[in-house]
């Protein structure tokens, strides 16, 4: 796939300045995160191109994809106990700060809905997805709207309180989506955000940081001064975990600072880019030595871009068996750009076996579950290899 077919960006989808200068390419990496059923000759690739704007210090993809190439279809299970601890302390969060009802966008099934009904008297809560999904019980005072949150979108009257649960990273062009934004929102209303710690991130070589869907890197104290240049005041700030994720109220005050927006240093940024993708070259190779020494079979986990990225960077997917992931919706298909087949954890009993383990945040957690299965595995984790 080449760059013609790409979004390229000519202005800082931060703060809109021109300055922008490139920092590095990467390998071709697989356009789509989710799994598949197809054959994988259909899959297409296309390498990275990243910037960073000398103005604010962000950095970001200059040539993002079509959005019907990068979401394919859903495929953020936000399964585990570490998801679950999350949902709960950002519902909490969330309801400190709730005015009116609730307009969630990108709220999927209704997950973090339902945590926050539980603890306290529900106020309608509306979901705004592209693609909704509403399996599972219903859940009382919660309904699915299907489309975007942009200019033409009409907010519901009574719902004040706007809710980003780790999708605002996702959308395009952050700095127009924060100005329609303060448009729509009247004098008190709240936004409330879920945003992951994408210092932390980037400095770990996590792939969930910067990718296809999250294609800016930007501290919070620039999303910060984003939100205040646009006429918005922090209400509130939370860390959530050991460098997970970043819980952000802002409440609309509609009086906008000209002061500019006070970021990040380009340099810093550029460095910290350029060892992130740096770090999955390296592991690639050190983890394709002990495949090949190994005579046990190895797997890798979990099926998601925390592999694809290994794989795209040099991980050769003929020293392995296939992929462990404990989400049913995966299990018998394949990861895009990856010619191997998806396991539950059981496929783990039947003899003793390695599993390349690139598990972020949860990786404790992942290891663990692996282990019950059988104790003789042995576990590589990933974010420990330099």
């Amino acid at each position: 796939m080449s760059h013609n077919e790409s979004l390229m960006r000519r202005a800082c989808v931060v703060c809109g300045a021109s300055t922008l200068t490139r920092i590095c390419e990467t390998p071709p990496v697989p356009v789509y995160q989710g799994c598949v059923d197809s054959d994988p000759g259909d899959d297409l690739s296309a390498a990275m191109a990243w910037d960073v704007c000398e103005d604010c210090g962000s950095a970001q993809l200059a040539n993002p994809l079509p959005l019907d190439l990068v979401y394919q279809g859903g495929h953020a299970t936000g399964l585990g106990a570490a998801w679950d601890r999350h949902h709960e302390a950002f519902a909490a969060f969330v309801a400190r700060h709730r005015r009116g009802d609730v307009l969630e966008v990108g709220g999927g099934a209704g997950k973090l809905a339902r945590f926050h009904h539980a603890r306290e008297h529900a106020p309608h809560w509306t979901i705004l997805e592209p693609n909704p999904t509403t399996d599972g019980e219903p859940i009382a005072n919660v309904s699915w709207r299907r489309g975007f949150f942009d200019a033409a979108f009409e907010m519901p009257e009574s719902a004040h309180t706007l809710v980003f649960c780790h999708c605002l990273e996702h959308v395009y062009e952050l700095g127009a989506l924060v100005e329609v934004i303060a448009a729509k929102l009247p004098r008190g209303a709240r936004v409330v955000i879920a945003w992951p710690d994408l210092e932390s991130w980037l400095a770990r070589g996590e792939p969930g940081a910067i990718n296809w869907e999250h294609t800016y890197f930007l501290t919070v104290d620039a999303l910060t001064a984003l939100f205040r240049r646009n006429g918005f005041r922090l209400a509130e700030r939370e860390t959530f975990g050991t460098e997970h994720s970043i819980f952000l109220a802002f409440e609309a005050m509609r009086v906008r600072e000209e002061d500019g927006l006070v970021g990040g240093d380009a340099a810093a940024a550029s460095a910290l880019v350029r060892e992130y993708f740096a770090k999955f070259g390296r592991r690639a190779q050190a983890l394709n030595r002990r495949a090949r020494e190994s005579e046990r079979p190895v797997y890798a986990s979990p099926a998601s871009i925390y592999t694809q990225y290994l794989f795209a960077f040099g991980l050769d997917p003929r020293l392995l068996r296939g992929l462990i992931d404990n989400s049913p919706l995966k299990q018998g298909r394949r990861l895009y750009g990856v010619p191997l087949t998806i396991h539950a954890a059981e496929a783990l009993r039947a003899e003793a076996s390695v599993v390349f383990l690139n598990g972020g945040a949860h990786a404790a957690e992942m290891a663990s579950g692996f282990l019950r299965v059988n104790r003789a595995t042995t576990v590589v984790r990933v974010d420990e290899i330099g």
